[in-house]
């Protein structure tokens, strides 16, 4: 399954990449905003529109490496590429407080139980939540365009789950983490080249 996602990808992961890189140009003004999972809440906008100091990021301390087994799924062993991220907000007065949050991207889509509640996507990724004491989880299921499904599955400490789900931060946030995650599938010619995003702001 891990070579899948090699088959027939090279001409959509191009015109993603060129997507990819629009976007980065909008940022200055150069280029269209690229709409593959466009945020249907228009919070992005509404947040400059408002002109707000605030930013967020979300910064990869440590990962890239590939596991056997995702933790909110029971007896599985689901292969994924996991990673830790240091979650920060910035302000007007300073830097507040630093979260940690986790990542499986698991190259499969995964069934949901009932203990999966569906939410709000952002644009046409499905997502679902599950909650559990100590922490709660967000999977969000991707298509990279050549039949092979991709599904993301965030961990989040539940003391963290007002400032990540507060709005739409977490949409905003799985809008530019995705964007870039198809991006670095394009360039990678093998399983062991594939990243995940090292930096998301938004």
């Amino acid at each position: 399954m891990l070579l899948q996602f090699l088959h027939g990808k090279r001409i959509l992961m191009l015109l993603l990449a060129i997507a990819f890189l629009l976007q980065a140009c909008n940022k200055t003004g150069a280029g269209p905003e690229d709409t593959r999972y466009s945020d249907d809440s228009n919070g992005a906008m509404a947040h400059q529109e408002t002109g707000q100091t605030q930013a967020r990021e979300a910064i990869l301390m440590k990962g890239n490496e590939w596991i056997h087994g995702i933790p909110c799924f029971k007896d599985n062993s689901f292969a994924a590429l996991t990673g830790e991220y240091c979650f920060r907000v910035h302000e007007a007065a300073g830097t507040g407080e630093e979260q940690r949050f986790l990542v499986y991207l698991c190259p499969d889509s995964l069934y949901f139980s009932e203990e999966w509640q569906p939410r709000r996507g952002t644009g046409n990724i499905e997502t679902f939540l599950y909650n559990t004491e100590e922490c709660f989880y967000i999977a969000a299921m991707l298509d990279d365009g050549t039949g092979v499904s991709w599904t993301a599955v965030f961990r989040f400490p539940s003391d963290m789950e007002e400032s990540i789900l507060t709005g739409d931060t977490f949409n905003q946030m799985l809008r530019v983490w995705s964007n870039k995650f198809f991006y670095f599938l394009y360039l990678a010619k093998s399983p062991g080249e594939l990243s995940i995003p090292a930096v998301v702001e938004f």
